[in-house]
């Protein structure tokens, strides 16, 4: 029998008065019954750094006393009782999104349990009423955890399915043209860094770690999406690690060029230039064969694998500090377009749109079509300042370009662009919601611009 009749069975003979009792007894202490369990969660790594966001934590605090209150309540019908399990779906899916340990959630759950059940013994109630309420309070949250667990895995059962076509998907052609950009780039830092360790560093500020050009950040965001758990990518991962480290030694001795700590440190660097070509060779080479279709229009991701690559980001950002953005970019006016020159025009408009993008992003970015004529961008390790400057790069790319329609007919064509840092909170369709809510600014403002998420309105 699944954990939804289980629920709904338990609670068709439940003692309506008991759960009465119980909630009258829980409610009061909702809030403090609430800190016990974050508490609790926070003291294990694995779940801590997704709760010590001053904003998530407030609001995981709220929701969790508004779950206790509404836990021991009576469900006299059947539409109260699914109501109840569709919410604990909706949580179950939730926890997903923010990628939530299933065994922290598990033994949180048993501080909830413990800190119910000493409540209810040094309550008045009756010896016999006592041992009702503990054996009802005891199944009625394991099943109704359950139905949230369910939730939660199958939530995560499509995510692994959608990370291993993801990867799929991103590979063949796209990944034959962007290995010579990523090699330029690659080989550029590299005469860049040479030439400044044989002037003695005084340009150091000028040139990026190498983590910071677009080889680094295709490396460490979207190449290891793609390629995740293979020899070639945890390679260039380290390869990645072991340059900029070894570029720090070099820097130390470009005083003294003859030194053999210099030498050695330039030699190094230069093998470790040429492994990374020749993985990132081996790498297009395999991927050609496995070309897949992405959105069959603009070619760029659709936006069933946006959950993976957001919790990713999230992932990356909760771990190493750096702030990631997103951009919710929307075309102005495109249904005249339509209605003008037709839907082969529309179409060809939106394909030139999502190359403008393309081109004004860098390697480790990420470009959706979000629907219809509304595209999102995932800017990585940027600052509110730099991804700014992204999206403003992007609206004069597209309000300088003419779009080819019918024949020789040209057209011009706007953007409005909502951006929205990542603010801490795990929650992904929360950064989205921000960039809306920012994009519809935008719009409102009169288009053509680009608006900022401001969290104080």
């Amino acid at each position: 029998m699944s954990s939804n009749s289980l629920l709904k069975q338990l609670l068709s003979n439940a003692n309506p008065e008991l759960i009465d009792k119980i909630s009258s007894i829980i409610k009061p202490d909702a809030e403090e019954i609430s800190d016990s369990f974050y508490k609790y969660v926070q003291l294990r790594e694995e779940s801590a750094k997704y709760l010590d966001n001053m904003l998530v934590h407030t609001k995981l605090r709220s929701s969790m006393k508004q779950w206790l209150e509404d836990l021991f309540v009576t469900r006299s019908t059947d539409g109260d009782v699914d109501k109840y399990i569709e919410r604990q779906i909706f949580i179950g899916n939730r926890h997903a999104r923010i990628n939530l340990p299933l065994p922290a959630m598990q033994i949180g759950t048993s501080t909830i349990k413990r800190e119910i059940f000493r409540r209810v013994i040094l309550s008045e109630m009756s010896p016999q009423e006592l041992t009702e309420a503990i054996v009802f309070i005891d199944e009625f949250i394991d099943i109704t955890i359950n139905v949230m667990n369910q939730a939660f895995v199958t939530d995560l059962v499509s995510d692994a399915k959608d990370q291993q076509t993801i990867r799929m998907q991103s590979i063949g052609i796209d990944m034959a043209i962007q290995s010579e950009s990523l090699r330029a780039s690659l080989f550029d830092w590299h005469r860049q860094i040479i030439k400044i360790l044989y002037e003695g560093g005084h340009d150091i500020a000028k040139i990026p770690s190498i983590r910071r050009t677009n080889f680094g950040l295709w490396v460490i965001h979207k190449g290891d999406l793609m390629f995740s758990g293979t020899a070639e990518i945890d390679q260039l991962k380290e390869i990645t690690m072991e340059i900029d480290g070894i570029f720090d030694r070099a820097l130390l001795h470009c005083k003294k060029p003859t030194s053999e700590v210099f030498k050695t440190a330039l030699s190094t660097i230069d093998k470790h230039i040429e492994n990374a070509s020749e993985i990132l060779g081996l790498m297009t080479d395999r991927s050609l064969t496995l070309e897949g279709g992405r959105d069959q229009l603009t070619r760029l991701f659709n936006r069933r694998f946006l959950r993976t690559v957001m919790q990713g980001e999230i992932r990356s950002s909760l771990s190493t500090g750096e702030a990631f953005a997103v951009l919710l970019l929307d075309i102005d006016y495109f249904k005249k377009i339509n209605d003008q020159y037709g839907h082969d025009s529309g179409d060809l408009v939106l394909r030139k749109f999502s190359e403008v993008i393309v081109a004004s992003i860098r390697a480790g970015d990420f470009a959706f079509r979000y629907g219809g004529e509304e595209f999102l961008c995932i800017i990585a390790a940027v600052e509110l300042e730099n991804a700014k400057k992204v999206a403003e790069k992007i609206r004069r790319s597209i309000e300088h370009h003419l779009f080819f329609i019918e024949g020789e007919q040209k057209v011009k064509m706007t953007v409005s662009i909502g951006l929205a840092m990542f603010d801490g909170h795990p929650d992904y369709s929360n950064l989205i919601s921000n960039a809306d809510l920012a994009l519809y600014q935008a719009k409102q403002g009169g288009r053509n611009c680009c608006q900022v998420y401001d969290p104080k309105g």
